[in-house]
């Protein structure tokens, strides 16, 4: 909890920058630092010796680093933006309209849970903003949770590909494979079952306290993102709701693909393959 230091220069300047930092993931940051020595490298060389010929093959962005950073930099924009828009148009009197304020919430969301202003008071826009970022979470291979911007990613190009009426996904001139594809649509079902059935079970075992459906959902979205956030409701939860909710984060912590993994770790591959029909959806 940073309310007390909402107006404080360091929280902007020096955590919401580490946040960020730790939520891209250890082979982006391998990747850039990877690349940042190569660069430094080959400067120094230059500099020293400009007549002489060096043939080295280049370091470039991976395309894991490529759509880290692209999809954290349109979360953390159109997130600040969403928030500041809902807060601005409150006509709460303790509603917090610092831009500043939106930016720190967008970045600290999605893996840290730090708050700078009152979450249990904030609009239900900008409520259900912030349970769809905790919900993407951060990155693949950082210890951030969520469904990670790459599979968020991944999604958005199938979408944008089927509109198109591409038989291929591509993002930055690659190609997605099938096998990718089918994981990240695995882990968002799974990521919205989950979500959906811890919270029809806490409008089971709260039934008593009566919070707002909106706040329940809230909680659970940050369980199961690992992320810390609450409108204020977790202490006032019933010894079944918080053992729910302590279940969820287990499972938000381990991933659910994870657990499906290890479920049908024994599993052997059919050794057929059924014939195709046509089939209308949507």
């Amino acid at each position: 909890n940073l309310m007390d230091y909402s107006r404080c220069r360091q929280v902007y300047t020096i955590i919401a920058p580490l946040i960020i930092l730790g939520g891209l993931g250890f082979s982006v940051l391998y990747n850039l630092t990877d690349i940042s020595i190569f660069r430094m490298v080959s400067w120094f060389r230059q500099k020293r010796r400009p007549d002489l010929l060096h043939i080295t093959t280049p370091k470039r962005l991976s395309l894991q680093t490529k759509i880290v950073l692209s999809t954290t930099a349109f979360l953390i924009v159109s997130g600040m933006l969403l928030l500041w828009l809902f807060e601005s148009c409150s006509s709460s009197p303790t509603a917090d309209k610092n831009i500043l304020a939106a930016f720190f919430q967008s970045v600290s969301a999605r893996t840290a849970g730090f708050n700078t202003v009152n979450i249990g008071s904030l609009t239900e826009g900008s409520k259900l903003t912030l349970m769809l970022l905790m919900l993407i979470g951060g990155s693949s291979g950082s210890t951030a949770g969520g469904i990670k911007t790459t599979t968020f990613a991944v999604i958005v190009m199938i979408v944008i590909a089927t509109l198109r009426r591409r038989r291929e996904v591509e993002i930055f001139h690659r190609s997605i494979r099938l096998i990718v594809m089918g994981r990240a649509i695995t882990i968002v079902v799974l990521y919205l079952a989950i979500l959906l059935s811890t919270t029809l079970m806490l409008t089971i075992t709260e039934r008593q306290n009566c919070p707002s459906l909106l706040d329940l959902m809230f909680e659970v979205t940050s369980a199961i993102g690992t992320v810390g956030l609450s409108t204020g409701i977790t202490s006032s939860l019933t010894t079944a709701g918080k053992w729910i909710i302590i279940v969820t984060m287990l499972i938000g912590r381990l991933g659910p693909l994870t657990l499906l993994t290890a479920m049908l770790f024994s599993a052997k591959p059919a050794k057929y393959e059924c014939p195709s029909e046509p089939l209308v959806v949507g």
